[in-house]
C-alpha cells in the first residue's frame, strides 16, 4: 500500500467517525418493527433462512491461541466448537451430540 491510499484510507475513516448521520444522499430506511428483535417466530425463521449462509463472529482468535484450545459458542443455531489444533491451523464446527462435556 503506497502512502496515497493511506491518506486516503485516512480521510474516509476519519469522515465516517465524525459523521452523525448518514449522508444526504442516502436513502431513508425504514423504522424496524421492534417484534423483529423480540419474536421467537422472527427468531426462528433468522435461524432457518439467514444465519447458516452468513460468516458470523464467534469470537477473536486470541480465544482459542494455543494447540488444544476450544471455545464453546452457543449463540449460533445449534453450538458450535472453534478450536486451534496446531499451530496457525484454525478450525469451527457442530458440537456432535457425542462430544465430551466441556465442563
Amino acid at each position: 500500500m503506497d502512502q496515497r491510499e493511506i491518506s486516503t484510507l485516512r480521510g474516509l475513516t476519519e469522515y465516517e467517525a465524525a459523521r452523525t448521520a448518514p449522508p444526504p444522499e442516502f436513502p431513508r430506511l425504514p423504522d424496524l418493527p421492534g417484534g423483529r428483535y423480540t419474536d421467537p417466530r422472527f427468531f426462528a425463521l433468522e435461524k432457518a433462512h439467514l444465519w447458516r449462509k452468513s460468516w458470523l463472529l464467534a469470537g477473536h482468535v486470541d480465544e482459542v491461541a494455543t494447540p488444544g484450545a476450544f471455545k464453546l459458542w452457543e449463540s449460533a443455531p445449534g453450538e458450535s466448537l472453534p478450536a486451534r489444533s496446531i499451530p496457525q491451523t484454525f478450525r469451527s464446527g457442530p458440537r456432535l451430540p457425542h462430544s465430551p462435556p466441556l465442563s
